[in-house]
């Protein structure tokens, strides 16, 4: 398998597998794919992988200026602002600033896989409403089985 594809195939996965879970962080939490997403695309980055795009760092730039002069103008009309919501927002855009440097065929690839999963997500949903609508209890196994600190609150 080509590296490019499966630093874009990993990067995939942690945003779908890990939306639920959460690492507790002051007061708050975080949620896991951030700080695992951010190390899948930093490894790209030192490997040479993903590049930062001229374009798109300038226009994430522009959206991290506004979101601070958003949360100065609160600051400035006696409002307290989530400094940690800033800080997440401005973490959760830096894959933005980046693109894959790989071929047709690659692209391809990842888009192939991104069905695939996508498809065994729709037929687990589907077995799952079927569940629901005969009669069988919803239960949620993330929730009864990893401790509450560590699931998403209100996901």
């Amino acid at each position: 398998m080509n590296e490019g594809a499966a630093y874009l195939k990993l990067f995939l996965l942690a945003i779908i597998l890990l939306q639920r879970f959460a690492v507790p962080f002051g007061g708050g939490q975080v949620p896991l794919l951030l700080p695992v997403g951010l190390a899948i695309v930093a490894v790209a980055v030192w490997r040479g992988v993903f590049v930062i795009d001229p374009l798109r760092a300038s226009l994430v730039a522009v959206m991290w200026l506004t979101a601070l002069v958003c949360t100065l103008a609160q600051v400035m009309v006696g409002l307290l602002p989530s400094v940690l919501s800033l800080g997440l927002l401005l973490l959760l855009y830096i894959p933005a600033l980046f693109v894959a440097r790989v071929g047709q065929a690659v692209i391809t690839s990842v888009f192939r896989f991104y069905v695939y999963v996508m498809t065994v997500a729709a037929v687990v949903s589907v077995a799952q409403f079927g569940l629901q609508y005969v009669g069988v209890p919803n239960t949620d196994y993330i929730a009864d089985t990893v401790p509450p600190g560590f699931v998403l609150q209100g996901f």
